[in-house]
Formats: structure tokens, sequence, C-alpha cells
């Protein structure tokens, strides 16, 4: 407050804000298994709309449901302090043909939301060997800045990226959700099986037990790793 009053304020003393946006309630009928929203959340307990796949109900919906915008509720239940993953799998388990109300926030804006891209042409500092930074939310609700590995240049020992894409690509399709940290994480969970049914087992005896994956869906994981590992899948481009 010192520097406040004497106008002195460095960097470090700004504290940034985000400010909340107003409510918004809708009603979609879902008409498929998934209502066609890619969900993400921020580690500490608010998930927002990170993607909405064209022709879906959700996007039928549009604008009054948007990219950035914050899910409060849905049919009157508080969807605060869940994770991406609890939320997307509550979406799907709603029947076919059902109402689905949601309550969302709509992200503030303001003056800085309307500032152009940077121009090509512009450089800027790189960081690390090809200069991407990226945020990563990682499966335990944590988030970390990590470099964005280079195509074909994985350390030893680690998961191929086309493989993680083609998981993380699985579970957006299967439940509405993207992480690929979690996704990492299962492939190495699949390395390490010979079956499906031994995954479904591993899977249980991990961390990842808490996201309590439908065995349909680690039989269509599992099956998919493999493929790829094989070479008789198709990866999926970066």
């Amino acid at each position: 407050m010192d520097a406040v009053v004497s106008s002195q304020l460095n960097f470090g003393d700004i504290l940034f804000l985000h400010v909340r946006g107003e409510k918004r309630e809708l009603e979609i009928q879902k008409t498929d298994k998934i209502i066609g929203l890619t969900i993400s959340d921020n580690g500490t307990g608010k998930c927002f709309v990170k993607k909405i796949r064209p022709g879906s109900a959700a996007d039928l919906a549009r604008p009054a449901v948007a990219e950035g915008m914050h899910i409060e509720r849905i049919n009157d239940v508080d969807m605060v302090g869940k994770r991406h993953y609890d939320v997307a799998l509550f979406l799907r388990e709603l029947p076919i043909g059902s109402t689905v109300k949601l309550r969302l926030i709509c992200p503030f804006e303001n003056g800085l939301t309307k500032i152009n891209p940077r121009q090509e042409g512009i450089s800027s500092p790189k960081i690390g060997d090809n200069g991407a930074m990226t945020i990563r939310f990682k499966a335990n609700g944590s988030a970390v800045v990590q470099q964005v590995a280079e195509p074909n240049k994985e350390k030893e020992g680690e998961v191929p990226a086309e493989i993680v894409a083609a998981i993380n690509k699985l579970f957006e399709e299967y439940i509405g959700c993207s992480d690929e940290e979690l996704s990492r994480s299962v492939c190495e969970v699949a390395a390490m099986s010979n079956t499906p049914v031994e995954m479904v087992t591993k899977l249980r005896e991990t961390e990842l037990a808490s996201f309590s994956f439908p065995d349909e869906l680690v039989f269509d994981l599992y099956g998919l790793y493999s493929d790829i590992k094989s070479g008789r899948g198709i990866p999926v481009k970066q």
C-alpha cells in the first residue's frame, strides 16, 4: 500500500485479479452421448469450456455458450470443486433426449481482449531449445510451465508424443475432456500392461483410480495404444 500511495509501484507489486463476469443460464437438449463441450479446469476447482465441437448440441446453442465460460452448475448440481473429468463424465451420463440446464459465468471482457494479435516478423526472445512454452494442468490438480517438446525428440523412456495425442483425442471424443498429463500417465500404465484386463487392474492400483475409468473406455485406450505402438494405428498429427 505504501507503494500505491507514493506512486512507486514495481512490476512485482502488482496484483492481477480475475474479474468475475455475468451469470447465464440456458437449457440444451442432449441429442448424443456427448453434448459437444470439451472441458478443462484451472486446478483450483473451476471448470471451463475449452472447445465446442462443430455441429453438436452445444454448438447449436451459440452464442449463449462459448469458449472460456466457467461451468458453475449443471441441472442444479454444483460443479465448483470438481475436476474437468468429473464434469465431463457427469454430462456424458445424462440420458440422451434429456434437457440439460447449465449455469455459466461469462468471462469479464476489458480493453486487453480487443488487442490485435502480434504481427508476423516481430520476434521475441527464445526460451529453451525451441522457444515454445505451455502451461500444463496435471491430473493431481497442479499446474506447471513446461517447454513444448519438439516433434520426434522425446527423451529416452518417454511415451511418444503421437501416442499421447491419440489417447488425448480419445478422451475428448469419449467424455469431452482433454488433459495431456492425464493421457501420458494412462499411456505409461498401458505400457506396463499385457492385456486390457491387466490395464484395468493396474489403473486401480495407481493414483488414477480416483478417475474411475469405465472398463469400456480402458479397453479402447489399451487397444488404441497397442495399435499405434505396433504401427497398426494412425497417429494423431500434432
